[in-house]
């Protein structure tokens, strides 16, 4: 099955987070949603309390349409000889934490305490000293005098790679200054929209929408695109009322464009997916309108092939695969039989024109050898059936003779009996000395002397 394809918000939305519209969690492509963040949080950068997201056309978000508390690091500065936060604290905007300098380094106009920002921590830097390090600058490259470390009062030039925009840094007492922000998008110039007009751009989007007798290829009777790196995405023309749109869709298939003069028809291939067939070969463009010869779109592909009933149930045994109400022709199907038994015939088989192969397909319980009894003992059934997995055997010794193995059982599995033939071999008997007293009477003697010698 085929459904319409959307993009979702989380409804109701996480803390610190707000939709507007918030009468809907459901939105097609190319539509936006504000997200507006609480005093605490951001979304996309730090600096940044709201934005719109735009839904792809993969049913994704162009970005994550949820705001984050703003957090600190409670990573150590290298130049801190104390530093307030241990790494399972967690600092939160506004927060502060003591620390101290190393030697050699001093604090920015000499703060004890540094708090938390949507910058990260400030004073920034936190300590410096008479030397300072490369400095990376978000979207921008070192232009001249690029190294490691520099002197007090060395300058390094960047240029945004955007814009080209050049700017000189200076290191004034281990700190940078002169540093600017280039911007990670290219500006878009305002389009010119052939037989239509647009409004904005607000906050990097465009909108707009056709002129009377003109339509967009879409369904809405307006649009918006967004400026991604010095190109509007999602920036479509405006056609004629006469002309059709987008390919419609079509169920179990697809609509292609033949390519055509301008001044011609339009007209789409229609092509169906494998087991599906058309009477339609072609729609053609009539009055801005699809025309399929009264053919209803939803049922333009038909199926082709005959679909199979579920599959016949095979005793002690279960299918791999989900379970479905028809199964297309040529799907293959594969039996695993229950624990203890074991499959004669072929596992597998399959759909052919609405029917399932006829094959001979069983569980049984593997048997085992049929046991005989041991010398000087017998063997009799204490679980089970016939001799099958599952059977258990008990042996006994004849009457003189006792067992000398560890085990009395044996039990049928699939690789045949467990254990090994128990033995029985002959009893004996050992005599015990008995030593009574001197005037013990002979007849109590020899009644204690018969119970130890009988064995």
């Amino acid at each position: 099955m085929c459904e319409q394809i959307k993009c979702h918000l989380q409804l109701p939305p996480l803390r610190g987070t707000t939709y507007e519209p918030a009468s809907t969690s459901a939105f097609l492509p190319g539509a936006t949603v504000t997200v507006t963040c609480g005093s605490t949080y951001w979304i996309e950068r730090t600096d940044k309390t709201f934005t719109e997201a735009t839904c792809k056309g993969d049913g994704e978000w162009n970005i994550r349409p949820v705001c984050q508390e703003v957090i600190c690091s409670n990573q150590r500065d290298p130049f801190l000889s104390y530093w307030g936060v241990y790494y399972w604290h967690q600092k939160k905007l506004g927060d502060t934490a003591s620390y101290t300098c190393k030697r050699g380094y001093k604090s920015t106009n000499g703060a004890t305490r540094a708090t938390c920002t949507r910058n990260g921590w400030t004073p920034k830097p936190l300590c410096h000293g008479t030397r300072c390090e490369r400095q990376d600058i978000e979207n921008a490259d070192i232009a001249h005098n690029s190294k490691w470390n520099y002197n007090d009062g060395e300058e390094v030039r960047y240029r945004c790679r955007n814009s080209g925009k050049q700017f000189t840094i200076t290191c004034d007492e281990g700190v940078w200054t002169g540093i600017e922000k280039c911007s990670s998008d290219e500006s878009c110039l305002k389009p010119n929209i052939p037989n239509g007009f647009t409004a904005g751009p607000y906050k990097n989007t465009i909108y707009y929408t056709c002129d009377a007798n003109y339509k967009l290829p879409t369904k809405g009777w307006w649009g918006s695109a967004k400026c991604q790196g010095g190109v509007w995405s999602g920036l479509q023309r405006c056609i004629e009322k006469s002309r059709c749109g987008e390919p419609p869709v079509i169920p179990n298939g697809k609509a292609t464009e033949v390519r055509q003069p301008a001044e011609e028809a339009q007209i789409l291939e229609i092509s169906c997916n494998k087991g599906y067939s058309t009477d339609v070969e072609q729609l053609t463009c009539q009055d801005g309108k699809w025309n399929s010869n009264g053919e209803s779109l939803e049922t333009l592909c038909r199926l082709t092939r005959p679909r199979c009933s579920p599959p016949p149930r095979v005793e002690n045994a279960l299918v791999l695969k989900p379970y479905r109400k028809e199964f297309l022709s040529d799907s293959v199907i594969t039996y695993r039989c229950r624990e203890n038994f074991t499959m004669e015939g072929e596992d597998t088989i399959k759909c052919i024109s609405g029917e399932w192969e006829e094959k001979n397909t069983t569980c049984i319980q593997k048997p085992c050898p049929f046991p005989e009894d041991i010398p000087n003992g017998s063997y009799k059934k204490i679980f089970g059936k016939e001799f099958v997995v599952g059977t258990m055997i008990k042996y006994t010794c004849n009457e003189g003779y006792r067992m000398v193995s560890q085990h009395d059982t044996r039990t049928c599995s699939l690789d045949g009996w467990t254990n090994t033939e128990p033995i029985c071999e002959r009893a004996t008997c050992e005599i015990a000395e008995l030593q009574f007293p001197v005037d013990m009477d002979l007849h109590v003697i020899l009644v204690h002397w018969i119970k130890h010698i009988t064995c």
